[in-house]
């Protein structure tokens, strides 16, 4: 069933791609990925019910070697991607400029109505 999560985080994934986009640590290109992959891990956040993500995945290619980055735009599943959500209703996520970085940067609070015991 469909449901708007206004925040959540990927707890664990296991699947195959057969194309993937990844910024590597330090780098400003990306890396282009069209072969066999394997999800090895998938971790992140959803937030404003699915209008903001931020996501790193890690995938072994054919020959056992792993690369793993900042994932930008779409990845192609292969076979199955089986995506593990955990839903936190109680908070909400949003993503807004850090006047010290200048990126956007994950804010929690409470959603309206949450009760905190």
């Amino acid at each position: 069933a469909r449901q708007r999560l206004s925040s959540a985080s990927i707890t664990t994934c296991v699947g195959s791609l057969s194309a993937l986009r990844l910024r590597l640590a330090g780098a400003c290109e990306f890396l282009e990925l069209r072969e066999p992959l394997e999800i090895v891990s998938l971790v992140g956040t959803i937030s404003e019910c699915g209008k903001g993500f931020h996501l790193h995945a890690a995938v072994s290619r054919a020959d056992g070697s792993v690369v793993g980055g900042h994932i930008k735009g779409a990845a192609t599943v292969a076979t199955t991607a089986e995506v593990i959500l955990a839903a936190l209703p109680a908070l909400t996520f949003s993503r807004e400029v850090d006047e010290t970085t200048g990126y956007l940067e994950l804010v929690i609070r409470k959603a309206w109505g949450a009760r905190w015991s």
